[in-house]
Formats: structure tokens, sequence, C-alpha cells
């Protein structure tokens, strides 16, 4: 008996100090999926012949298009939460050794996705980074960093691949800037 309690108190301190500290994170403005680019460019078009009418109809086009990857991305995941998303990733970081004890918290200004060139789509992410010290730090996701495009209609049919898509961005986007906090 008293080889269990010390086998099982033995498990619960080594998983404790796997267990990287909960970061709370939260959404900007809005909590919805982005989409930026065909409709903006159809937006700027219509513009000279319709006025401010062809820029809303340019934003609605792009609106639609966020919301088919929002219903194929929830087909595959019902419960998917980029908060969540971004806090397990952050997690994962912080066991594989990268230091996040200076962030305090997270903010998802935007993320989604945007026209890329051969009619793709890349991820789209900006989060601000707020640390304990109270510094704050906006990062966002270059286009030509390590994530892969995938095509516009993978984009809207594929939620397996837009979630993986999502949290490659958010790996990137973390990897870069690691010591954010650290550093101030």
């Amino acid at each position: 008996m008293r080889f269990i309690s010390i086998l099982i108190i033995s498990l619960l301190v080594g998983c404790a100090n796997n267990v990287a500290q909960f970061i709370p994170v939260a959404y900007g403005e809005r909590e919805a999926l982005y989409f930026t680019g065909r409709g903006a460019a159809a937006g700027i078009m219509m513009d000279a012949y319709m006025g401010g009418a062809g820029v809303a109809i340019g934003i609605a086009i792009d609106e639609g298009i966020a919301k088919d990857i929002s219903a194929a991305l929830l087909a595959n995941n019902p419960k998917f939460s980029m908060a969540s998303l971004v806090n397990n990733v952050l997690s994962e970081q912080g066991k594989k050794g990268v230091s996040v004890a200076g962030l305090k918290s997270v903010v998802i200004d935007k993320y989604g996705f945007q026209s890329a060139p051969d009619d793709n789509v890349s991820p789209l992410l900006e989060m601000q980074f707020v640390c304990n010290s109270g510094a704050l730090q906006k990062v966002k996701l270059d286009p030509d960093e390590n994530v892969p495009s995938i095509t516009f209609e993978q984009s809207k049919t594929n939620g397996a691949l837009v979630e993986n898509q999502l949290r490659a961005a958010v790996d990137v986007l973390i990897d870069k800037n690691s010591r954010i906090c650290s550093e101030h």
C-alpha cells in the first residue's frame, strides 16, 4: 500500500512539473475569423462605378468567404476556439522549453486567412503579448513566414487543414517572439 501511495505521489509531482502555466487568452475587437482578399479587390474596382456601395459589396464578399471557412472549421471541430488553440500552443511551447514565464496574457486581434498568389490563401494572424512588466508588444505573421498556403477551395471545404494552418501560424508567431517578455 505504501509503495502504491509513493508511486501515485511521484506521478502527480512529475506531472505537475511538466504543466506550463495557464496564460489567459482573449479576443480584441472581434472573435470571428477574418478573410481578406477577393472582396477587397472587387470593392476597389466597384468603387469607381458604384462609390461606397461597391466597397460595401467587397466587404460582404470577404465576410461570406470568412463564414464559409468558419463553417468548414466548425464542421471538422465543433468546439474550435482560437483562444483555446493559442493557449494549447503556448502550453506546448512551455513544455518544449520556450520561456513564457514573463507573459501575463495574450490578445488575439485578428486571425483568419488572406489571398495569396495562384488562387491560394495563407494564414492571417495578429496578436498582442502583455508582459508581467506591463509592456505590450504587438506581433503580426508576415505573409512570407514558413506557413505554406493552401488552395482557396481547400480553405472552404477542409476544416482539419484550416485548423492545422491556424495552429502552424500560432506556432511560428510564438517561436519568432518567444523572448518578447523576457527582454522588457
